[in-house]
């Protein structure tokens, strides 16, 4: 990280990152059914039928190498600059790796000089506008969904491997577009707040199970696919009240107030 002040005026913040998850699953588990006697509590006693359930291995990794830039004149008008590239082993190598935008502008009218001299300024404290814009990759797809996978299975009572999922070699990121719109104001220095948001999320590339044809024999009769489009919109609320700041006693007052809006554009 990299933060400075220039002249008293100009203030940069740069930041410059890396970050590697890697993640394993190990889970198991049995369902137990036709209990004989209740009295007998060991794990096998007492039951007539017990097979296995949500046995489980999983394991996926993510990288990511990130920046980040801020800079201020005055603490009047705001600049923010983002890039990540983002890089998840569940996707193929020809498009594991993702690179993601994003950007915020504000304006802090409060801080300017004819405002301050405004009539205005005896009741809003504090009043700035904002407006941001961003992308997001969404790696909550599975561990494997671009391959295709065998399992252990039995057929007529002999063990064997079975298809367990078809994969898709095409699989790409999907991706959160995303807008919000906002304003901040304070009154009677700052003992009344108020936020207000207006936002709206473009999803695309949307992975889902895209149902298949029973006679093609896939597993699930599904494929994991970039098959859809949505996006969530509307506006958030948020008020702050100091109604009583004594010394022994006070009382805030919160009121928050959200619409949502979903659509699926494309499936």
């Amino acid at each position: 990280t990299f933060d400075k002040t220039f002249g008293d005026v100009h203030h940069l913040k740069l930041l410059g990152g890396y970050e590697e998850i890697y993640t394993t699953i190990d889970s198991w588990g049995a369902t137990r059914t036709g209990i004989t006697d209740p009295f007998f509590d060991s794990y096998q006693g007492g039951w007539t039928t017990i097979t296995p359930s949500d046995n489980k291995k999983g394991v996926n990794g993510f990288i990511s190498y990130f920046s980040n830039l801020n800079y201020d004149f005055d603490k009047r008008y705001l600049i923010s600059f983002s890039y990540r590239r983002d890089g998840y082993s569940g996707l193929p190598k020809a498009n594991r790796f993702g690179d993601f935008l994003g950007g915020s502008v504000g304006w802090n009218i409060s801080e300017e000089n004819f405002f301050r001299n405004s009539s205005l300024s005896n009741v809003i404290s504090y009043l700035k506008i904002r407006g941001s814009y961003g992308q997001v990759g969404n790696i909550n797809i599975g561990d494997f969904p671009s391959l295709g996978l065998y399992g252990a299975a039995t057929y007529a009572g002999i063990p064997t491997l079975g298809l367990s999922q078809a994969g898709n070699d095409n699989l790409k990121w999907e991706t959160s577009n995303k807008t919000d719109i906002g304003v901040n104001v304070a009154f009677l220095n700052g003992r009344v707040s108020l936020e207000a948001d207006y936002y709206k999320n473009v999803i695309d590339g949307l992975v889902l199970d895209a149902k298949q044809a029973p006679s093609r024999g896939i597993p699930n009769n599904s494929i994991s696919s970039n098959v859809g489009s949505m996006y969530n919109e509307g506006i958030e609320l948020n008020l702050n009240a100091e109604v009583i700041t004594g010394r022994d006693f006070r009382w805030n007052i919160n009121f928050n107030f959200s619409t949502l809006k979903n659509k699926v554009t494309t499936l």
